[in-house]
C-alpha cells in the first residue's frame, strides 16, 4: 500500500466521521485532486466508503480499513 494510502487511512480512522477529499488534503498536505483519486482506490478496495452527496463526496474508514491499520501496528 502506498504512503498517502496509509495517511489517509489514519486521518479516517484518528477522526471517525465523514471526510471530504479537501479535510484530507489540509491534514496530510497532499493536493484535493489527488487525495481523491486515492480515496477512490481505497473505496474500490473496500477499505472506505463512501457517502457521496452532488458535489461534495465525503469518506470514512471502514472496518477493512481499520483491519488494515491493525495489521500493520
Amino acid at each position: 500500500m502506498k504512503y498517502v494510502e496509509k495517511a489517509i487511512l489514519r486521518f479516517a480512522n484518528e477522526n471517525k466521521i465523514w471526510l471530504t477529499p479537501s479535510n484530507i488534503a489540509k491534514s496530510t498536505g497532499y493536493g484535493t485532486n489527488y487525495i481523491h483519486q486515492e480515496c477512490r482506490n481505497l473505496l474500490n478496495k473496500g477499505y472506505l466508503e463512501s457517502g457521496d452527496q452532488p458535489g461534495s463526496p465525503s469518506y470514512r474508514i471502514t472496518d477493512a480499513g481499520r483491519d488494515y491499520l491493525n495489521s500493520e501496528s
